[in-house]
């Protein structure tokens, strides 16, 4: 074959190849745009799927008759088939939030015997031209409680008790102790003197005896460091585990006490924290200074500045509270760092020489001693009880030889008052006072107020 015929050849085989190519080209675009018109007449069918199919992640599949109708299914949910079942879907049950927590509504008692036993008390009731708006004892003298069952008892009669007789005994015995708790614990704040002290002791623990819980703490502490009582750690041990139980925190603190110490108890500093932990988290002020000293040093916990930040700045918020420019309980300030150099100090407690030596200077007439003692028998502490009387005496020597500070104090004695000396902010019987209180009351709380700066700053 010459040269000519194979190049005929080769031109025929690419123009059949050319042609057949083209066809199939069209075939092919051909049945893509009958399988577009198809997909989107499908799509238009599928917004609306006949009542005997389902949608199931896109497909449609025949269900018996009583098959649900369609779900809707969002992106991200999943579709559960159980075997045996119609094959219907159900959605993912995901956790729902809590209903919020309702108080409960205050429990309306019912009456008991009375003219209308077992009907519901109704408040407000009027009794003798007045409301009541819970039980009361008026009109009876027995001291029982007792309530209406109609708004006015005065014209139905019909009412009943609240309570049951054991109730109303054990009621009466709860208001005895508390009110014999209460004198006792004025004896005790209101003298200096310790026999006078002792008998208030003596009457806290035939108070705790009748299951007073502040009573019970209180004699358990004089137990427990000999104050005014005999000391005896088996019974005061006794009496806090009784505590305990009731959930008192001043009791949980003092447990921890006793297992960090090993007093009557085999030492356990692991116990010693957790009762100091339920003593703090009950509210405990000294349960928090003890655990703020413990993570302050790292005793028998880690090391934590933040944990002794909290426990610390919740005593100091409740002390800031408390103490003010017009006085408030004894603050006495102790650096950490001065304990751990001098470890046996005796953290500001004066000594008794040391007392008895500032009290001859100011019967010499010192008057920088006479205002030193002033203060300390004014608010008490370092080894001082507190006594208005003696702080009077000595402030008034020092005001009398011109001292403003002694003035200042003694303004603010004469403007709270306390049983040695009356309150008395009137300028009407200023003639009475000794000249020394000439001072105006502007200057002298004024006075009072930097001292204070100085005191407590």
């Amino acid at each position: 074959m010459s040269v000519f015929d194979r190049m005929v050849t080769t031109w025929l085989l690419f123009t059949l190849l050319l042609v057949i190519s083209r066809g199939v080209t069209a075939d092919v675009e051909e049945m893509n745009g009958e399988a577009d018109s198809k997909s989107f007449e499908n799509q238009k069918a599928e917004d609306k799927v006949p009542e005997d199919t389902k949608d199931v992640v896109g497909q449609a599949i025949l269900s018996r008759d009583d098959a649900p109708k369609e779900e809707e299914l969002s992106e991200g949910q999943t579709v559960r088939e159980t075997e045996g079942e119609t094959g219907a879907t159900q959605e993912e049950d995901l956790p729902s939030q809590p209903a919020p927590k309702l108080e409960k509504p205050k429990e309306v008692p019912v009456a008991i015997g009375g003219t209308a036993a077992g009907e519901p008390c109704i408040f407000p009731f009027l009794f003798l031209g007045k409301e009541y708006s819970d039980c009361t004892t008026e009109g009876r003298g027995d001291g029982r409680l007792w309530c209406a069952t109609t708004f006015d008892y005065d014209r139905d009669k019909k009412w009943g008790f609240c309570e049951t007789e054991e109730q109303a005994e054990q009621r009466h015995r709860a208001e005895e102790a508390e009110d014999l708790y209460q004198k006792a614990v004025r004896i005790i704040s209101n003298t200096g003197k310790k026999s006078q002290k002792k008998e208030g002791y003596k009457l806290l623990s035939k108070v705790a005896d009748m299951g007073h819980t502040k009573a019970m703490e209180k004699v358990a502490y004089a137990m427990l460091f000999g104050d005014y009582m005999p000391q005896n750690l088996p019974q005061a041990k006794e009496l806090f585990e009784k505590l305990v139980l009731e959930g008192s925190p001043k009791a949980q603190t003092a447990l921890g006490f006793l297992y960090a110490a090993g007093l009557g108890v085999n030492s356990s500093q692991a116990k010693a924290l957790v009762y100091y932990t339920f003593g703090a988290l009950g509210g405990n002020l000294v349960a928090h200074m003890i655990l703020g000293y413990r993570y302050w040093g790292g005793v028998g916990v880690p090391q934590s500045c933040e944990s002794a930040l909290t426990h610390y700045r919740l005593v100091a918020n409740h002390v800031a509270s408390d103490v003010s420019l017009m006085g408030g309980s004894a603050v006495q300030r102790i650096r950490l760092l001065d304990e751990v150099e001098n470890p046996g100090s005796t953290s500001g407690m004066l000594e008794e020489d040391l007392i008895q030596y500032y009290q001859f200077l100011a019967e010499k007439g010192d008057v920088q001693a006479q205002v030193g003692l002033g203060q300390l028998h004014l608010h008490g502490g370092r080894g001082v009880e507190q006594n208005h009387e003696r702080a009077y005496d000595y402030f008034n020597q020092a005001a009398n030889a011109g001292n403003t500070l002694a003035m200042a104090f003694l303004g603010k004695m004469y403007s709270e008052g306390s049983e040695a000396l009356p309150q008395n902010n009137g300028p009407a019987d200023r003639a009475e006072r000794p000249p020394s209180f000439c001072l105006t009351l502007d200057r002298a709380f004024k006075i009072k107020f930097y001292i204070h700066l100085i005191l407590f700053l």
